[in-house]
């Protein structure tokens, strides 16, 4: 076994633990980690499958997230499961920050996360980080990636090139239907990528393509629409105080939607609750394109009444606005601050 040393940073075997109760809140949610990594590499397809390998008591599941991005090279692919080694640490011109996502949101799920990847499709290379290795003091470093056969590679890798995650020992997934899962985790990803969808990216989970879901149910093409912008967008210019890397303002805009009561009121209550009508009021947060959190946001005293399931509001903002927001590295919620909430409560 090893000694950690006295003057380490963290006591890894302690940490590997702790970091599996990041507090993702769904399957979604961690998984959402994975796939802004794929698109910020520039990957237009995403395949999400979900399995149970050759296992008959539904004990041990395997999730593996493939894409069609730039793919890493060797140092990177190992680099890619170190806590806080980001490429574009602290840059804020899309979804990733802090380096955290990739080996957070894996371990929230399994113990046991694999990076295959291939840059140029004639090579490929592996690592992976298993939590058990660590925990049991028999490893506290991310082993050196190594040489994947090709062969290998594309008998897990459906595409020319890119990367694939693979989680394994699932013990968060244990006894858990994959068939329903697999349909919840569908409605999830459609939602929260909802823009990329529209824009032209495809995801699919177990074979099926995922269909974006318009929360405000303005979409044709969202799930059910009809519902008609109430008001103008509103737009808020915050200044960020003067950086040498960062603009000197980042912009808040805010709109909202009235869905048709007139057409829609005689539904019946299976009708609305199935399209998300009953009890879906609030407010949809998108940062950098991508929602991050809903729920009763800015609304000041104003309690939650029956009649606010026929509005739905959708705030946007982009990452230079994070710690205004208070986002954290998991990026599945907000906590905003005083100051945002006095600017943005009194008019929504």
């Amino acid at each position: 076994m090893l000694k950690p040393s006295q003057s380490s940073l963290i006591v890894a075997s302690h940490f590997i633990e702790a970091t599996r109760d990041s507090g993702y809140k769904s399957l979604g949610s961690a998984l959402a980690e994975l796939i802004d990594n794929a698109f910020e590499a520039k990957a237009t397809a995403v395949h999400v499958v979900m399995d149970r390998g050759d296992k008959a008591d539904n004990s041990e599941s395997l999730v593996c997230v493939s894409d069609n991005g730039r793919g890493m090279d060797t140092e990177t692919c190992r680099n890619a499961l170190r806590f806080g080694w980001s490429s574009r640490f602290n840059q804020r011109d899309s979804h990733g920050r802090y380096g955290m996502g990739l080996p957070n949101a894996s371990l929230s799920h399994a113990r046991r996360v694999e990076v295959l990847s291939s840059a140029n499709g004639r090579s490929a290379a592996l690592s992976y980080l298993d939590a058990d290795d660590i925990s049991a003091g028999r490893r506290d470093t991310i082993p050196e990636a190594e040489p994947l056969p090709l062969s290998e590679f594309r008998s897990i890798h459906p595409f020319q090139h890119g990367t694939t995650v693979v989680w394994r020992k699932c013990d968060r997934l244990e006894k858990r239907y994959l068939g329903p899962l697999a349909k919840r985790l569908r409605t999830e990803l459609g939602r929260l990528f909802r823009y990329q969808l529209w824009s032209g990216k495809r995801i699919t989970v177990n074979e099926e393509q995922v269909a974006a879901l318009d929360p405000l149910f303005e979409r044709v093409g969202g799930g059910l629409f009809g519902a008609r912008n109430f008001g103008p967008e509103l737009t808020y210019e915050i200044a960020l105080g003067e950086a040498a890397d960062r603009p000197n303002s980042s912009v808040v805009r805010v709109r909202f939607a009235e869905l048709p009561v007139r057409e829609w009121h005689s539904m019946s209550n299976a009708q609305k609750n199935a399209a998300g009508i009953a009890k879906g009021a609030g407010v949809s947060v998108v940062r950098a394109g991508r929602e991050i959190d809903c729920g009763w946001f800015f609304m000041g005293q104003k309690r939650r009444e029956n009649y606010d399931d026929w509005w739905r509001c959708e705030v946007r903002f982009e990452p230079d606005l994070d710690e205004l927001f208070g986002v954290t590295h998991t990026k599945q919620e907000i906590h905003p601050t005083e100051i945002l909430v006095r600017i943005l409560t009194p008019d929504m």
